[in-house]
């Protein structure tokens, strides 16, 4: 469960979103066509209590620009997509305090 204020979005195969003003049971939403998105505010300890909450694994990290995006695994989600031959189901992005958690990636900008 991600324990904080935000905006929490589904989106459809068809790219069509739904945006929800709620503290989301992060995974209640996963279905095999859809990707569930969270954004809030924070920092980078702030995404390791997001990790630990979902039992989550980090895998890698990279950086792009001045956007950190950390590719993570978690038992509570059994929808993944292979990033670098690895099975991810949780993508974080942090940029100016801003931190948009996707599943099984992250959909839109960050």
């Amino acid at each position: 469960m991600i324990e904080r204020e935000g905006t929490f979005s589904v989106f459809d195969e068809f790219d069509n979103v739904r945006i929800y003003d709620e503290r989301p049971i992060f995974y209640r939403y996963q279905t095999p066509n859809y990707f569930t998105r969270f954004d809030t505010y924070g920092n980078i300890s702030d995404i390791d209590g997001i990790l630990r909450n979902l039992g989550a694994r980090e895998l890698f990290r990279e950086q792009v620009n001045n956007i950190i995006i950390i590719y993570a695994k978690t038992p509570l989600i059994t929808k993944y997509e292979r990033v670098h031959s690895q099975k991810v189901n949780i993508m974080i992005a942090l940029r100016d305090n801003r931190i948009s958690v996707g599943s099984p990636l992250l959909k839109g900008s960050f």
